[in-house]
């Protein structure tokens, strides 16, 4: 199993996630964290990057795509349907843009290979357009980005959100994965399947 790593920014408190594999390298989920922070971890753990995934394109987890990219040479993938948020700062609900060339993927779900990472993704939209949960590897780590929290959900409330889709992509996430899958998420702790199935205030959208 790969080694999963949390490094949480301290002003909106975004989940930034650097996941090293056997090999020493490192997929890094969301870098809304300052690089510095990231590139210390990463010489910690005497890692190489291989590219950025995004789980959405909200401009606390796409903040420091640009600088990151631009240090390591690495592609950045996203849903097509948020690749807007590289450049429309309505879309990305911060005052920015940015300059990078988004990798996307389109379909509902699919599988890539990143160099010696297997990612599979599963569309989830709702939060945003293009949000989108991962897995690595055959790891039981379901990565939420802001679709599920630990005792809650992702905000619908924003102008490009849909509630009626967020309510469909969880109903899919909970008869997908099974109790056992953690699931880390883009703000707050951790929590699995299993408690959020049980405990969850938004659980009765899930059944």
């Amino acid at each position: 199993m790969a080694k999963y790593i949390t490094l949480t920014e301290p002003t909106m408190g975004e989940n930034t996630y650097v996941i090293i594999n056997n090999n020493k390298e490192a997929l890094i989920i969301d870098p809304g964290i300052a690089l510095v922070r990231l590139q210390q971890c990463l010489q910690d753990e005497q890692a190489t990057p291989v590219a950025i995934l995004l789980t959405h394109g909200h401009y606390d987890h796409i903040v420091n795509v640009d600088t990151i990219v631009n240090s390591y040479g690495i592609p950045a993938y996203i849903h097509k349907k948020d690749a807007n948020c590289f450049t429309n700062p309505r879309a990305n609900l911060g005052n920015f843009t940015l300059t990078t060339q988004p990798t996307l993927f389109s379909e509902s779900e699919g599988t890539l290979s990143i160099s010696t990472f297997i990612v599979n993704y599963w569309h989830s939209p709702g939060h945003s357009p293009g949000s989108t949960v991962f897995t690595v590897d055959n790891d039981k780590v379901m990565i939420a980005g802001d679709v599920l929290f630990a005792g809650s959900v992702g905000r619908y409330d924003f102008p490009t959100s849909n509630g009626g889709h967020h309510q469909a992509s969880l109903q899919r996430i909970f008869q997908t994965f099974s109790d056992d899958y953690r699931v880390i998420s883009g703000h707050g702790q951790a929590t699995t399947i299993a408690q959020e199935r049980q405990h969850n205030p938004f659980k009765a959208w899930f059944e």
